[in-house]
């Protein structure tokens, strides 16, 4: 297998998105052969944060990568592509180590000011408590995944959980841009027009599946929002194109990507591109469905609650990033914990980012949920109580 990938159901070969919260909501990650679709909210930026997590899986891993953009956001894309977590000096929590820190405070201080070096001491001692902790973690995921593979799958044995597959990433320390090209072998492709971008990303990315049969990797298509470009620009008096043109040039471009990831019967490459939806109808989702294989749908914070009482209920909802659902899985026919639809919070912290299903509160006046016995016995809820 290639390395960075892992078999998933139905025969697929699945990669991390990078976040591995994501990876459970897709079924288990990317197949390899399918076009990821995400929807941007328009305000948070919370797509180049997920564009950003997927390129750092593959450096990571080693995948190769072709990356699309629009001349103004490609160098500011690149800059904020965060490094593994502990994977150096630079990233074992903070953007400089905390014995810089410490050292800083000592030269700095005078006389009797100690409480900058007690801060700093105690902040080191819970960073590397947090850095323990995730060893020991993986350790232990890692021993049960060695046990379940021992044992045999008897009735009543223990199916153990599978290692993860993403690696843990430090936003405040950003991965310098030539180890970043050294180990994807980074492409990049300016996008001024969906169409032309569209062709440039799949000719990029057929040289790259070419380079495979000598050195075999997994590669990943990177794209941002695609078709941005034609609803501000051409036209006269600097209109840009209509919203029928500016569909007809996405569907066009997804073509080509798609037929440029998937080949043959064993593909290496995946895709993940984000689309401005505002800039489209409100039926993209569902005209993209027979083209996209996994469709994300991300939305601001405030769609969630029709009043300001219920939003006062939910807990530090404001430093939310968005909301994201998954509305079709990219491996059909999985288990999960969640089912397709479920919405969950971004949160991104100092750190790291993280995914958390949304507590939305009742609205004023609505019943309670009562529990009515079923025909077996146990406790069902009304379906329509809410």
């Amino acid at each position: 297998p290639l390395a960075g990938t892992r078999a998933g159901l139905a025969g697929h070969t699945v990669i991390s998105s990078g976040v591995r919260a994501l990876d459970e909501l897709l079924g288990g990650g990317v197949p390899l052969g399918s076009l990821l679709v995400v929807l941007e909210d328009g305000f948070s930026g919370a797509h180049e944060l997920l564009l950003r997590h997927f390129l750092a899986e593959g450096a990571a891993c080693g995948h190769r990568c072709v990356l699309g953009a629009q001349p103004h956001a490609l160098q500011q894309l690149l800059a904020a592509v965060p490094a593994v977590a502990g994977a150096g000096r630079e990233s074992e929590g903070l953007g400089t180590t905390c014995d810089d820190e410490t050292r800083k405070g000592r030269t700095d201080t005078k006389g009797g000011d100690d409480d900058g070096l007690h801060i700093a001491f105690q902040y080191r001692r819970y960073i590397g408590r947090q850095q323990r902790l995730q060893r020991q973690r993986e350790a232990k995921e890692a021993a049960q995944a060695q046990r379940g593979s021992s044992v045999g799958g008897g009735k009543g044995a223990k199916r153990a959980r599978a290692p993860a597959l993403s690696h843990a990433f430090d936003l405040l320390s950003p991965l310098p841009r030539g180890k970043l090209e050294r180990a994807t072998g980074l492409r990049t492709v300016e996008i001024e027009r969906a169409a032309e971008g569209g062709r440039a990303v799949a000719e990029a990315t057929r040289e790259a599946v070419a380079g495979c049969a000598a050195q075999p990797s997994a590669i990943r298509v990177l794209v941002r929002s695609l078709g941005e470009e034609e609803a501000f620009s051409g036209g006269g008096g600097g209109e840009g194109q209509s919203l029928f043109a500016r569909a007809v040039s996405l569907v066009s471009a997804l073509r080509r990507i798609k037929a440029a990831i998937a080949p043959g019967a064993q593909p290496v490459a995946a895709a993940l591109v984000t689309i401005p939806s505002a800039l489209f109808d409100s039926d993209l989702a569902s005209r993209l469905s027979s083209l996209a294989d996994g469709i994300v749908r991300l939305d601001q914070v405030w769609q969630l609650y029709a009043s300001e009482a219920a939003q006062a209920q939910v807990h530090e909802a404001s430093k939310a990033a968005c909301v994201l659902r998954v509305l079709r899985r990219p491996i059909t026919h999985t288990l999960a914990s969640h089912a397709p639809g479920t919405q969950h919070l971004l949160r991104v912290g100092r750190h790291r980012a993280a995914l958390e299903p949304v507590q939305q509160p009742p609205e004023e006046g609505a019943e309670r949920p009562t529990a009515v016995p079923n025909v077996a016995g146990s406790a069902t809820l009304k379906a329509d109580a809410w």
